[in-house]
């Protein structure tokens, strides 16, 4: 390989090289869990090797990108229908990113993010002993203990490595390219879903990267429709939703910037609240002649017809009831938690139409009526952590990059935080994305 890859800084590597064509090979074929079945999940293995001797020639940005190629490339979630990569070889991965994640992390933490991961050891620890335990798995405690080792190491400070976005691009834009392939060619629309992988939400990059740092409009038009085709076939409604709701936060944050955008977002808000708690009254639009009045009449009985929770319980009746049962919990466990590795207890019933072959959920859970796999990150993290901590994580690596006027971030990050939390995979990849992204985007 020629020298000046070796050396080059990852903001150098913008044009076709071998290593861009590489990535875009491995992410290509990666995806082909179809035609290549069996052999796609080995694919991750190649950047990997590429990552171990970039990392032992002491080019970290490099190594740091080939890292998280590998990682986005692991197969860890097959659904039971497509063949995943062998358990020894992910799990090298992962204990490589841990590593990695404390390696390029430099032991000094800013006072904020310091009073903040004391607050929550806090109060994680008198959450997790006020339980007793009643309600508790080990396996889900492992994965708390985890969860809070990935978030004290991703808000220590940063060394200078940085990621190439024009290799992370590359690799996604190949994987988006297979899975094109696999819906014209392969994907029946069965029962089963297209793609299990937790880092499946990756996919959005090329986009992201084409529209909010390159710019380039025409190119991006073509990559929006091309990603929406896959993630439709994908049919993971949280991927899609969060993808055209943070676009659209996005969007009007740009638009009408800082204060007048939060002051929107906030009234919007608290009107979908409203309209759902209370029962507005409707107005006889026929006693005014004025027509500004009819207007506003008519309008404020448009809003009251409105049945915003009731379209929520239609289209996922299980993230409904999960919802339910978490915000029915005392308002103390809700806002700082129940304590880590323990359950949501559905003492109403509200999840008994649930069929054992329905959701992800184990047979001991839907015997039991206690569930410590749920499906959305506000409560499946909230539930253990709390929901101020979610607002809190929502919030800084979302809403505040958009207003800091990094819209790529505040849309990238959230995706992968909303749509990859419940995996190991997922959280390192999350983890090392926020951490070490570029700072010196300055169009991102």
């Amino acid at each position: 390989m020629n020298n000046f890859y070796l050396e080059a800084k990852p903001k150098h590597i913008e044009g076709v090289s071998p290593l861009t064509i590489f990535v875009f090979i491995c992410g290509f074929f990666a995806s082909q869990r179809f035609s290549l079945d069996g052999i796609n999940v080995f694919i991750c293995i190649l950047p990997y090797i590429f990552f171990v001797y970039y990392l032992l020639s002491y080019k970290l940005d490099i190594a740091l990108s080939l890292f998280l190629i590998s990682l986005f490339l692991v197969c860890d979630n097959g659904g039971g229908i497509y063949s995943e990569t062998p358990t020894i070889l992910r799990y090298i991965i992962y204990v490589s990113g841990l590593l990695l994640l404390g390696y390029l992390s430099r032991p000094k933490i800013a006072h904020r993010k310091l009073i903040f991961i004391i607050s929550l050891s806090v109060v994680l620890l008198i959450t997790t002993l006020s339980s007793q335990m009643l309600f508790f798995d080990t396996t889900t405690f492992r994965r708390d203990i985890l969860a809070f080792i990935i978030l004290f190491l991703a808000l220590t400070n940063r060394s200078e490595v940085e990621p190439s976005l024009f290799l992370l691009a590359a690799t996604s834009l190949g994987f988006l390219f297979g899975e094109l392939v696999n819906v014209y060619l392969f994907f029946n629309y069965s029962n089963d879903y297209m793609n299990y992988n937790s880092l499946k939400s990756f996919i959005v990059f090329p986009f992201l990267y084409a529209a909010l740092i390159k710019k380039n409009s025409l190119i991006a038009i073509v990559l929006f429709f091309l990603t929406v085709l896959v993630l439709v076939n994908y049919g993971s409604r949280t991927l899609i939703g969060s993808f055209f709701l943070l676009l659209l936060i996005a969007y009007t944050i740009n638009k009408f910037k800082l204060l007048q955008a939060t002051l929107m977002l906030i009234v919007l808000a608290s009107l979908l609240i409203a309209v759902n708690i209370y029962d507005l009254p409707t107005f006889d639009t026929d006693l005014s002649r004025y027509k500004v009045v009819v207007f506003f009449f008519n309008v404020l009985n448009f809003i009251g017809n409105l049945d915003f929770l009731g379209t929520l319980q239609t289209l996922d009746l299980v993230r409904f009831s999960e919802n339910q049962l978490f915000f029915s919990r005392p308002f103390f466990e809700v806002i700082f938690g129940s304590g880590l590795g323990s359950g949501l207890v559905d003492t109403q019933g509200l999840l008994g139409f649930v069929g054992y072959y329905d959701t992800a959920y184990s047979a001991e859970e839907l015997n039991s009526g206690v569930y410590f796999g749920l499906h959305d990150f506000w409560t499946d993290f909230g539930l253990r952590f709390g929901f101020l901590t979610v607002i809190l994580l929502t919030y800084f690596v979302s809403i505040k990059q958009m207003l800091l006027g990094r819209p790529v971030c505040g849309v990238l990050f959230c995706i992968l935080l909303l749509n990859t939390f419940f995996s190991t995979a997922g959280m390192i990849f999350t983890a090392l994305i926020i951490k070490f992204y570029p700072t010196e985007m300055h169009s991102t």
